[in-house]
């Protein structure tokens, strides 16, 4: 195996090509431990607060006697290629306007490297990763990526924000709108 050296920042690799790059990257953020970060604490506040969706329909489908959507649903779930990269494509987007805090099961990185993120959502995307949580700090907002799932949540979204992603999402043929309440109204 080629020799390779990492910066602090776990940035830099030198003699391997770009995916070789990415997949040491990936682990390394995995092998980090941490102790007191903010950032956990400022997730759990933004999971309380108001959530829209990300999704291929363009309201909660009611539910029907035949079971039809289930049918729906497992046809988009062995088809998902098309919704997974709509999905990287609003990410990649709103990350040319907002810096990005990456949370994983087991790490955290600022900013990553496009190659890097895409590698992690493609992770996400496949169940080597049951989550990704994408802060934005400078909003104090956040999106939510889970294993499985056919949309995204977000979090705390309002004003311009609110508006660039309501944008990026429909030029990529998917729908925003306000999450529903559950029955116990949260």
């Amino acid at each position: 195996m080629p020799e390779y050296v990492i910066s602090g920042a776990g940035n830099y690799i030198r003699d391997i090509d770009i995916t070789e790059q990415i997949i040491i990257q990936s682990e390394y953020l995995r092998n980090k431990k941490f102790e007191s970060i903010p950032v956990y604490s400022q997730i759990e506040e933004l999971l309380d607060r108001k959530a829209y969706l990300i999704d291929i329909f363009p309201k909660t489908v009611p539910q029907k006697t035949d079971g039809r959507y289930f049918a729906v649903e497992k046809f988009f779930q062995q088809n998902r290629s098309d919704i997974e990269r709509k999905l990287t494509a609003v990410i990649m987007k709103l990350y040319c306007y907002y810096d990005l805090t990456i949370v994983i099961e087991d790490g955290i990185t600022e900013n990553p490297q496009v190659e890097e993120l895409t590698i992690l959502l493609e992770e996400c995307f496949s169940g080597e990763l049951g989550y990704i949580n994408i802060v934005l700090p400078e909003c104090e907002a956040m999106l939510s990526l889970n294993y499985g799932d056919l949309y995204m949540t977000s979090y705390n979204v309002s004003g311009e924000l609110k508006d660039l992603l309501s944008q990026l999402v429909s030029a990529e043929g998917l729908f925003f709108y306000e999450a529903p309440l559950d029955s116990n109204g949260e």
